[in-house]
């Protein structure tokens, strides 16, 4: 039993002995370099780096080079400026004791353009959001396109356009089926809705110089909506991203087609066709006051 008492002391007194981070070295000396407290990131533009850190030597320590010059000592820590370039810099270490032995250590800096809070990575951002990915995001969003119905809207106006000559009613309308796509351009995504083949059949009547003219014309065109959405913040930090926020939509009407003609005789339709060019371009802009879109989209 005493034995077994004495063994017990023997390792207690062994333990306290070294530090945890440091074990003693089998040959009876310990010489080990700490720079785990190091700040590793630099700005893009730092050209030198303060190196610091700490230096555990049983036998005395002696001297501290960092990328091969002479550290500043004060106990057992050590501080130094070391030049660093962009990107990875390897910074060496070499710690002497005051018997001669020596060890090696290094630490990398990072020097970069880091990205400020909130602000997203566009070339990361094109990496992860692939097709398939998109694709998923979407499925909910799409599970709603059902309830888009311009042509029903349209339907349901009881006057489609009116000036001091002109007024004009919708008689038929019908569309194609509403698709939505999610899309990347280089780090922004932007959400796209498109009503294809969209028809609108009016008639109307203009005030003519003696008598009112009875008009009939058609519409007709593919409306593109694009909106730009963004992640909204969680109330808490920790939680995950649950909404998005999105920006005032931009239209765009593609293959864009406007006929109006009279109802009447010859010389009423003469009449009809000469400001029938003004109406289509005063419709157009009407029907999309704002044009635009991604980068994405110009580029395609």
């Amino acid at each position: 039993m005493r034995h077994v008492w004495f063994a017990l002391l023997w390792m207690a007194c062994d333990l306290r002995v070294g530090t945890p981070d440091s074990p003693d070295d089998p040959k009876g000396w310990t010489l080990s370099v700490d720079v785990t407290g190091l700040e590793r990131f630099a700005p893009g533009d730092a050209t030198s780096w303060p190196i610091a850190g700490t230096v555990f030597a049983t036998e005395g320590l002696a001297t501290v080079d960092v990328a091969a010059l002479p550290a500043q000592l004060a106990g057992d820590a050590f501080t130094a400026t070391a030049p660093i370039g962009r990107g990875l810099t390897r910074v060496s270490i070499l710690a002497r004791d005051l018997a001669g032995h020596e060890r090696k250590a290094d630490r990398s800096v990072i020097a970069a353009r880091y990205l400020a809070a909130g602000d997203h990575n566009p070339d990361a951002a094109s990496l992860v959001l692939d097709d398939a990915i998109l694709a998923g995001l979407a499925d909910d969003v799409t599970a709603e396109t059902g309830a888009i119905d311009v042509a029903g809207e349209i339907l349901a106006r009881p006057i489609l356009s009116q000036d001091d000559r002109c007024v004009t009613w919708p008689v038929s309308a019908s569309q194609g089926e509403v698709s939505v796509r999610l899309v990347e351009d280089r780090g922004d995504l932007w959400l796209r809705i498109r009503i294809p083949d969209l028809y609108v059949y009016f008639e109307g009547s203009c005030q003519g110089l003696i008598s009112t003219i009875p008009i009939g014309g058609e519409m007709t065109g593919t409306i593109d909506v694009w909106t730009q959405i963004s992640g909204r913040p969680p109330a808490d930090e920790s939680a995950c991203l649950t909404a998005f926020a999105h920006t005032r939509p931009e239209v765009e009407i593609a293959g864009w087609g406007f006929g109006v003609w009279g109802l009447g005789g010859p010389l009423q339709n003469w009449i009809v066709n000469l400001f029938a060019g003004e109406k289509s371009a005063e419709a157009r802009s009407t029907r999309a006051r704002r044009r635009g879109g991604p980068r994405y989209k110009q580029r395609r």
